[in-house]
This record gives structure tokens, sequence and C-alpha cells, in this order.
């Protein structure tokens, strides 16, 4: 239970230093949901683009997030380090395709048209 609280507060402590960038983040997020709303449109033909592009995103982040952080895939050992490389990777093609499947929306012919065929 201790490992729990102490990565979690990690997390939080991470957080705090990010805050500005989390904010921007949410609005830019926030913005690109409002202008897919008041067009309507259809998101749903930018569902089967957007988990490739997260599908993608998470290798990616696999093989360099070990890089950003001064590491390797070498140093990469233990089950505890896998996972938590695979639940960075995912969190980070899951932001990632939060923002992705919008823009798609926007810039999808057929999806403006709502009848989107990909």
């Amino acid at each position: 239970m201790y490992e729990i609280w102490l990565g979690l507060n990690i997390v939080y402590e991470l957080a705090l230093g990010y805050i500005v960038h989390i904010a921007l983040y949410l609005l830019l997020l926030a913005a690109f949901y409002f202008s897919v709303w008041r067009q309507h449109l259809s998101l749903r033909g930018a569902v089967r683009p957007t988990l490739l592009f997260a599908a993608v995103a998470a290798v990616l982040a696999m093989l360099l997030v070990p890089a950003s952080t001064r590491s390797s895939l070498n140093e990469v050992n233990y089950l505890v380090d896998w996972m938590n490389l695979l639940g960075i990777s995912l969190g980070v093609a899951g932001l990632l395709a939060l923002l992705v499947w919008p823009l798609y929306a926007l810039y999808c012919p057929s999806c403006r048209q709502g009848v989107c065929k990909r």
C-alpha cells in the first residue's frame, strides 16, 4: 500500500510542476471538441484512423521514453519496469489520440459530410 501512495504522490508532485502545460492541453482539447460539436461533425468515422495513430504513438513512446529519461531499453530489466514503461506509453498514446480524434474529424471531407467510410 505504501508503494501505491508513494507513486501517487510522485505523480501529483510532477503534475504540479507542469500545471501550465496541463492547463494548455486541456484548453486545446476543449477548443477542438467544441469546434467539432459546433459544426455537428461525425466523430464515429475518425475512430479507426485515430486508433491506428495511437498504436503507432504507443510503439514510438515505448522506444523513446527510456531515452528521454537518460536510460535505455537495456536497463529495463524487471517486470515492474516493463509495466511502468507500458503504462507511460499507453498514457502518451491516449493523450495524443484525444487530440488527433477531433482534428481528423475536422479535416476529413467524409467526416464533414457525416458519412466517413474510413
